[in-house]
């Protein structure tokens, strides 16, 4: 999905609720990966229901620890944007995700805690590139200017 097409951070964080991340909402899976979840399928807590994240943007966090100006912890924070997705939409991610385990691995995985998942090398190289050939062929991008942007939250 085009951040291009997504409305704007400030808009998101001005008009959505916010939740709080392992209270309110956990990792199912990611689906898209680069130094922590670029986008994937989290769980509402209170309700079970399954949303899309989807990196937005991010913000510094500073933690000063001495009177100097250097003695600081900088923290780079993500901003995801939740969207609830139509039932073919979640049908469609849950469908390529539940491939992906079997034929790549369970390694883009949440457990109950919200750790990744170990990795339980069941797939052969067969199964492997039959994933990717299928996914180049036939796998469409989420398009999410057809869910409803429901809110956001930092990690």
């Amino acid at each position: 999905m085009n951040r291009k097409l997504l409305p704007e951070t400030k808009e998101i964080v001005d008009n959505c609720r916010k939740y709080k991340m392992h209270d309110e909402v956990d990792w199912l899976w990611h689906s898209d990966y680069y130094d922590g979840p670029i986008s994937g399928m989290m769980e509402i807590k209170a309700t079970g229901q399954k949303v899309w994240a989807i990196w937005i943007d991010e913000a510094d966090w500073v933690e000063q620890y001495g009177p100097g100006p250097n003695d600081c912890d900088r923290i780079v924070v993500r901003i995801y944007a939740l969207y609830e997705l139509t039932p073919k939409q979640q049908e469609t991610e849950e469908y390529w995700h539940e491939l992906f385990e079997l034929c790549v691995g369970e390694h883009t995985s949440y457990d109950a805690s919200g750790k990744p998942k170990a990795d339980t090398p069941h797939y052969t190289q067969e199964s492997f590139h039959f994933f990717y050939a299928r996914q180049k062929k036939d796998h469409v991008d989420l398009d999410l200017r057809e869910s409803k942007l429901i809110g956001w939250f930092e990690w």
